[in-house]
């Protein structure tokens, strides 16, 4: 009975550790992602001023 515990703890451990890495993973992809998301919304942005300046601007 005494020699199944330590494997429990540490299967439990191992999932902690799982998921504190799926975590660190799922913050750095969202930070990643957000940062794209800006850049792309600049660029968008740029493109949309320019061809409005070159419609609207002579």
């Amino acid at each position: 009975m005494m020699s199944n515990t330590p494997l429990k703890i540490n299967q439990s451990y191992d999932y902690i550790v799982g998921m504190g890495i799926l975590w660190f993973i799922l913050r750095l992809e969202s930070a990643f992602f957000r940062v794209a998301c800006k850049s792309f919304k600049a660029c968008l942005l740029q493109d949309f001023i320019a061809l409005y300046i070159k419609i609207w601007g002579k």
